[in-house]
């Protein structure tokens, strides 16, 4: 019997789709590759490099479907875990069942990116917030440690074991990699340390950040009770330059200093004591 050689290399991958690699899929990362319409039967190796090499293989059906579409294979769960940062090439090559191979180079060069964005510092106007800030809105600044995805709203809230009450602060982008809100601190009569916690900050590549609570603020509305009372006569020809009114506290409270002012509804005298 005569054995017929097969030296005729098959037509080699037309194309490959390979998205971004980031953190979450670099474990288990899916592409395709495009063979040629009606290609041979053989082996289809895809492979995946940028400082190292992952190669993953799977054989393959001739197709005849009278069509002129490429036939489309799937590879799923390659770990690409090893591979550099930065842009990965994607080669691959159909084998047939005699031996002959053809490559397609360079079909695809998806972007490899791990890393998670990061908070670099998050303030707040006007700490410490005192009494006198208590319920006027200020501004939060959130500062990210790299370029992040402006279409994805981070989640920022203020909170803190001995704060009364957790906040919602909304706001928007400045640019990539600064965000601003505002929020109010309701005057609770507190001493407290507030946290700005950050969460959900997203970059390009699809990386989320791990929820930042590093940054903190003080809250002291402990303000002074207003006085109860306050007794003071009339105003006569007598006591208009030595005129005296007494202020009554609440029984405990203290107070640093006590103004008094008097007004005509033209003129206001004010004294401090």
């Amino acid at each position: 019997d005569l054995a017929l050689a097969d030296t005729l290399n098959p037509s080699a991958p037309v194309d490959a789709t390979a998205g971004v690699v980031n953190a979450s899929n670099a474990g288990s990362y899916d592409l395709t590759v495009d063979l040629p319409d009606d290609h041979e039967a053989g082996t289809v190796a895809v492979t995946l490099s940028n400082g190292g090499t992952v190669t993953e293989e799977q054989y393959v059906a001739s197709e005849a479907d009278g069509d002129s579409d490429p036939d489309e294979i799937t590879f799923t769960g390659l770990d690409v875990s090893g591979l550099s940062d930065g842009t990965v090439t994607v080669d691959a090559t159909l084998t047939d069942d005699g031996g002959n191979a053809a490559t397609g180079g360079g079909l695809a060069s998806p972007s490899k990116d791990t890393d998670l964005p990061g908070v670099a510092d998050a303030t707040i106007t006007n700490a410490t917030i005192g009494t006198e800030d208590a319920g006027v809105e200020q501004t939060v600044t959130v500062d990210f440690d790299e370029d992040v995805d402006q279409g994805v709203a981070p989640n920022v809230t203020v909170l803190g074991s001995n704060l009364n009450r957790t906040y919602d602060v909304t706001g928007s982008f400045d640019d990539a990699r600064t965000w601003t809100g505002t929020v109010a601190i309701v005057d609770d009569n507190e001493a407290a340390t507030a946290t700005i916690r950050v969460a959900n900050a997203t970059d390009p590549a699809g990386n989320v950040q791990s929820p930042n609570e590093s940054n903190t603020f003080q809250v002291d509305t402990r303000g002074p009770i207003a006085p109860v009372d306050t007794v003071a006569g009339n105003v006569t020809a007598s006591t208009d330059t030595t005129y005296e009114a007494t202020v009554d506290l609440v029984s405990g409270s203290n107070a640093d200093e006590v103004e008094v002012r008097v007004d005509d509804g033209a003129t206001t005298v004010s004294k401090r004591v």
